[in-house]
């Protein structure tokens, strides 16, 4: 007997109302002399507006969403170098299929207050591609100066995309309160996330072309998260935030995009700026760098996964207020910088191994529980450096600048160390 599926009236409207709505795009009445959507059967193209003295044609929407067929963007005579898409009304765009540049090459910008969702989304033609939960600032001359995020915007939610759904594009930015990307491939030569800034500027004879300004970053935090079925590879990633979460179950794999070394637009490297946020990279989170520097300047780094350096003339340098770490972090040269924390008392709590030459600079330094940290020259200089429990500490040369060097009974240093200051042992 066929199994009958039953849905009620409100479970079939929202059902049809979902795909009736992934293919409308109308425009707004302030773009109405200036834009135009055609469609012919499955097919929608949008005649651009005219580009102004500045190479920007900006186009206005009630709604923008894109269904399985895609869109193309007109612009052969439009001769515009950005094209801006922004939705003025209080619907969220839902995006399912490839956003086309016909024409001319041109920064394509989506920008929606009430938040977007990329479900399987692409781009091709186009050189540089901007999804973004704010507002677009234009100057009096409509220039784009940049994008005001509110506490009360929505969130950009990336998912089921696959490899090649950004890999042509030069620039991928993201700018939102809230950024997820879930069960998807990002790959692009360069990547910028931005999460938890009211206002980032448009600036683009900068190497990263956007930088965060002073704002409110709101009550709640805003979070990042990149969930474990995703993978994102990139040859240069920048985050940047603020009061934020970032959380990665994922993969994010930095280093040489295929044969795009010459798309490179910013310093190869992997950097993260956050300001009052919290990285974590979950214990199937995993952060290898294949080729670049790494630099990451938090609030607070807690590591349960693994931190890798592949390439053996790059460094790793952590510059944060707390770093816990329990799981793995090597690199060939690792330089950790830190301030104590006030809730913990402690700059550096080690539960994992530090592997890599290591140049280590905080306030206090713990190292516990049966893990190792082994490198080749060790230098730390901290006001105390405590070591404890089952670890031990493995090197060829090592230089401890302390006040007080505090280590277990069970402790272990195999090394010729250089001591300056006060010894003791065992803790009191």
């Amino acid at each position: 007997m066929p199994k009958i599926v039953k849905l009620s009236v409100i479970s079939s409207a929202l059902l049809l109302a979902q795909f009736a709505s992934a293919a409308e795009i109308t425009v707004n009445p302030a773009s109405a002399e200036s834009t135009q959507v055609v469609r012919q059967g499955n097919n929608s193209t949008i005649n651009i507006a005219p580009a102004n003295t500045h190479g920007v044609s900006y186009n206005a929407y009630d709604q923008f969403n894109v269904d399985q067929h895609g869109v193309v963007f007109n612009n052969r005579e439009a001769g515009a170098e950005m094209i801006i898409n922004e939705v003025l009304s209080g619907e969220k765009s839902h995006l399912h299929g490839n956003m086309h540049v016909d024409g001319q090459k041109a920064h394509l910008i989506i920008a929606n207050p009430n938040g977007i969702a990329c479900n399987g989304c692409s781009v091709s033609g186009t050189d540089q591609f901007t999804l973004t939960g704010g507002k677009i600032i234009l100057s009096k001359e409509g220039t784009l100066l940049g994008y005001h995020n509110s506490e009360n915007n929505r969130n950009i939610y990336i998912s089921n995309t696959t490899e090649n759904a950004f890999s042509s594009v030069k620039k991928f930015n993201v700018i939102a309160e809230n950024i997820t990307i879930r069960n998807s491939k990002v790959t692009t030569p360069n990547l910028t996330l931005f999460s938890g800034h009211e206002l980032v500027k448009y600036s683009p004879d900068t190497v990263r072309g956007l930088e965060a300004l002073p704002g409110n970053s709101g009550i709640q935090k805003s979070k990042l998260l990149i969930q474990k079925d995703s993978h994102v590879k990139t040859d240069n990633m920048y985050i940047s935030t603020n009061n934020t979460d970032i959380k990665n179950h994922g993969i994010i794999t930095v280093g040489p995009v295929g044969d795009e070394q010459k798309q490179r637009v910013m310093n190869s490297q992997l950097t993260m700026d956050l300001v009052n946020s919290q990285l974590i990279n979950g214990s199937k989170g995993h952060i290898r760098v294949t080729d670049v520097d790494s630099i990451l300047e938090n609030s607070q780094i807690t590591n349960n996964g693994n931190i890798h350096i592949d390439n053996k003339h790059k460094m790793l340098e952590i510059s944060s207020a707390v770093i816990n770490n329990k799981g793995n972090m090597s690199s060939d040269l690792t330089e950790i910088s830190g301030l104590n924390s006030i809730k913990s008392g402690v700059g550096i709590n080690n539960y994992g191994n530090l592997t890599g030459s290591l140049l280590v600079k905080a306030n206090q330094i713990a190292f516990n529980n049966k893990k190792h940290l082994e490198a080749l020259d060790i230098s730390m200089d901290s006001d105390v450096l405590v070591y404890i429990n089952d670890g031990e500490i493995t090197n060829e040369t090592a230089k401890f600048k302390t006040d007080v060097l505090y280590h277990s009974d069970n402790g272990k240093i195999t090394s010729k160390p250089v001591f300056e200051y006060k010894i003791k042992k065992p803790i009191p």
